[in-house]
């Protein structure tokens, strides 16, 4: 019995902070309405360390669609077109472009739009969670 304790601890606490982790708190209808629209990056958060736009660095906007797609639209006038899906049980949105997903929208209000890269994509082990956030553009 102290065994099963053990072990299920552990995976019981790393279930509620996987719950945690997600926060759209909005019915399909709703996060509709504050997603579709046009967002462009304001910061990103490497662990605490809050990051500025980089001098030289690539910027880039998305624009989110009521069909479920999005278009990411580069400085350069260039556009990716992805897909979007939303996870009401899971509390998430998860993008994905050319059947890999890259990313899921942690966050979302109608002023701020957070983005986390997926575990697969999120770097070196040990490195902290990088943060993005948006704002709409309007």
């Amino acid at each position: 019995m102290k065994r099963i304790v053990l072990i299920l601890a552990p995976l019981m606490l790393g279930w509620n902070i996987c719950l945690t982790a997600q926060n759209i708190n909005l019915g399909e209808s709703e996060l509709k309405s504050v997603l579709c629209q046009q967002w462009g990056i304001d910061f990103a958060m490497l662990g605490e360390m809050k990051i500025k736009q980089i001098p030289g660095a690539t910027d880039f906007d998305f624009k989110f669609k009521s069909d479920g797609t999005y278009d990411i639209i580069e400085e350069t006038g260039k556009t990716k077109t992805g897909n979007w899906t939303f996870y009401a049980k899971d509390k998430y949105v998860e993008l994905e472009i050319n059947g890999t997903i890259t990313s899921r929208i942690e966050s979302i209000s109608a002023n701020k739009l957070i983005l986390i890269m997926t575990p697969d994509d999120s770097g070196p082990s040990g490195m902290p969670k990088v943060e993005t956030h948006f704002k709409p553009i309007k």
